[in-house]
């Protein structure tokens, strides 16, 4: 009697905390719709700290992954692993990179993830982006296992610190290339790689990267500046800078 008396609290109890966890899963992803970054990273450490199981919330950071959701993947930064298996044996960087989400894979490789892992078939990132036709997204993983991808990094980091200082303006940006404090910069600046542009300011990262400030208008007049990337003679265009990621706006 016992014994079925502490079996029957122990199943109880594991209802319970399937019921909380499916509670604040529900609860998330009511944060995530809404953009709140400080809610969401706030229910994430909750379920780690009242330990509920590894997998309770990666149906939502699967959906991330697949939407090319960046952002969401940084909130979950603060509590997952992103080298598990989240969905049929797929990692994040799997399904954002069989998705084409340059951005995310972007965002997933700043973190660290491995990409030599490969899922029961032996398919690697690499192998998913290129058989789903993206190449672009195929040669960004690959440039990151090169001994320079820190160095591309570091010029991304620069460069949006650079374009922070002087603003959507050519005469500024022209003037600042000239400046000894940005002579680190300057001195990578190349000619530029694609069709002649007005407002585009080319930088090699690696011999197979390159990083462009591109000035943008948009339908409103209002002009902005975005970033492009060239990889292995890729062009991306609005690349986001995510080093590390924004998510406690």
């Amino acid at each position: 009697m016992a014994l079925g008396g502490m079996a029957a609290f122990a199943v109880l109890i594991f209802a319970v905390q399937e019921l909380r966890q499916l509670h604040y899963a529900g609860q998330l992803k009511r944060e995530i719709e809404e953009m709140d970054g400080c809610s969401v990273i706030e229910i994430l450490q909750y379920g780690k700290e009242q330990g509920f199981r590894p997998s309770w919330a990666y149906d939502l950071l699967a959906d991330a992954a697949r939407r090319g959701d960046y952002r969401t993947l940084g909130y979950f930064s603060y509590t997952a692993n992103f080298d598990r298996e989240i969905s049929d044996g797929q990692t994040a960087l799997r399904l954002a990179a069989a998705n084409g989400h340059f951005n995310a894979v972007k965002y997933l490789l700043v973190q660290g993830v491995d990409t030599e892992l490969r899922d029961a078939n032996g398919v690697s990132a690499f192998d998913s982006a290129l058989t789903s036709l993206h190449p672009e997204v195929a040669a960004l993983i690959s440039a990151s296992n090169d001994a320079s991808w820190p160095q591309v990094l570091q010029l991304e980091e620069s460069l949006s610190e650079f374009v922070h200082r002087s603003g959507p303006n050519r005469k500024t940006i022209d003037r600042r290339l000239k400046s000894i404090a940005y002579s680190h910069i300057t001195s990578l600046r190349i000619d530029q790689p694609t069709a002649a542009a007005e407002g585009e300011w080319w930088f090699r990262g690696s011999s197979n990267v390159c990083i462009g400030i591109v000035l943008a208008t948009d339908s409103e007049g209002y002009t902005g500046v975005n970033y492009a990337w060239l990889v292995d003679g890729h062009r991306v265009d609005e690349v986001q800078y995510s080093y590390p990621p924004e998510v406690l706006e």
